[in-house]
């Protein structure tokens, strides 16, 4: 095994982690311009990323049958 090369479910992690978090940082803007505090602003950020988590999980398990 080389470990030189960069592994593809490191590629994809990355590409998942990125745009989960941007989609989560829009989505906390959002909840924030419309006036909802804080708190609920940051509990919608995480409630986002988890979904980012588990979506990315599932795309790890679909291609690791494949």
């Amino acid at each position: 095994m080389d470990y030189r090369k960069i592994n593809s479910h490191i590629i994809l992690l990355l590409i998942v982690s990125i745009v989960g978090l941007i989609i989560a940082m829009v989505g906390r803007l959002v909840v924030l311009d419309k006036g909802i505090d804080a708190g609920t602003a940051n509990l919608t950020f995480l409630i986002i990323l988890g979904m980012c988590g588990i979506a990315y999980l599932i795309i790890l398990a679909t291609l690791s049958h494949v």
